[in-house]
C-alpha cells in the first residue's frame, strides 16, 4: 500500500467520523500496488445508507475533510450505497475494488 501509515490514519478517522461504524473502505488503484509511482488515491466505500442526497452530502463532507488533512490531492471516491452488493444492480466498479483492493476500515 503506498500511503504513509500518517496518512492511512488520516483517511480512516475522517472516514469513521464521517460514516459511522455501519460502512467500509477499501483503498483500490495504484496505490495499492507498491511497485508503481504516483498516482491518485482511489477509494472505495459501502455505506447502508440509501438517500442519494445524503449519499452525495457525506461524499462531499468526506472529500473536505481529506482535503483539510491532506492538502490538495488527487483523490477518487466510488460509493456503493443501500447495501446493493450482491443484489445485481451494483456496478463493475464496485466488484473491482472489493476484489483488488484493501480494506481500511
Amino acid at each position: 500500500m503506498r500511503l504513509t501509515l500518517e496518512e492511512q490514519e488520516i483517511i480512516c478517522r475522517a472516514f469513521r467520523d464521517i460514516y459511522g461504524e455501519q460502512a467500509h473502505l477499501w483503498l483500490f488503484g495504484s496505490r495499492v500496488d507498491d511497485t508503481r509511482r504516483g498516482g491518485d488515491i482511489d477509494l472505495y466505500i459501502e455505506t447502508p445508507e440509501a438517500d442519494v442526497s445524503t449519499v452525495v452530502r457525506l461524499k462531499s463532507k468526506f472529500l473536505d475533510a481529506l482535503e483539510d488533512e491532506l492538502g490538495e490531492r488527487r483523490i477518487d471516491v466510488v460509493v456503493n450505497y443501500g447495501n446493493k452488493k450482491g443484489d445485481g444492480t451494483e456496478l463493475l466498479i464496485h466488484r473491482i475494488a472489493r476484489k483488488t483492493g484493501i480494506q481500511m476500515v
